[in-house]
């Protein structure tokens, strides 16, 4: 059963501490280790399966980094105790996540928990490429959300490799290569730092 935003609404986006090209570029190629805090706005990345019965997708990755392009949370998700067993199919082409990799991970429910204590809902703006899909998906309702994916024409949504190559002069998701969820939120921030 797919679930659908009660309503939307337009919201006051945080102010910045500034959104310069070097913040940009900071937020792209941040490569501090160790986590970082959450801030009033993040950015979400899911990696996803699809039940071959349904289509409908879960989740089986999800990162969120904070304005730094700092990670607050990176975390493989297991759909053990999840409802019944799902008959999947791996989307291992496109993420990389192989089933035995999966195995130990904690739940969508623990991952959701986990988030609601950290990312306040009535403070926290969550900016994404098509994050409507994750936060349905996530089952993450109440947050604010801004989509990078209509930002420039909402009539026309525009790839997150497609608008970090041309507005950002950034490579992701190169041919032949699988998705990093890391560099998909910190390139989300970065184009929604372009934006604003």
């Amino acid at each position: 059963m797919q679930r659908r935003f009660e309503h939307e609404k337009t919201i006051q986006v945080p102010q910045l501490v500034t959104c310069s090209p070097v913040l940009m570029a900071s937020v792209l190629n941040n490569s501090k280790a160790g986590y970082g805090l959450a801030t009033s706005i993040v950015s979400l990345d899911c990696e996803y399966d699809a039940d071959r019965d349904t289509n409908l997708k879960a989740p089986c990755k999800v990162t969120v980094v904070n304005q730094q392009g700092e990670v607050i949370l990176d975390t493989l998700i297991s759909q053990r105790g999840e409802g019944a067993a799902r008959n999947l199919r791996r989307e291992v082409w496109l993420h990389g996540i192989e089933s035995k990799t999966i195995e130990g991970a904690p739940t969508l429910s623990q991952v959701k928990e986990h988030l609601f204590s950290v990312l306040p809902r009535e403070k926290t703006v969550i900016v994404g490429h098509s994050v409507k899909q994750d936060l349905l998906v996530m089952e993450l309702m109440g947050f604010h959300f801004i989509d990078t994916s209509i930002m420039h024409d909402p009539a026309q949504p525009r790839s997150l490799k497609e608008f970090s190559g041309r507005l950002l002069n950034a490579k992701i998701q190169s041919d032949g290569t699988t998705h990093s969820s890391i560099i998909d939120a910190r390139a989300s921030l970065a184009l929604f730092c372009f934006f604003f």
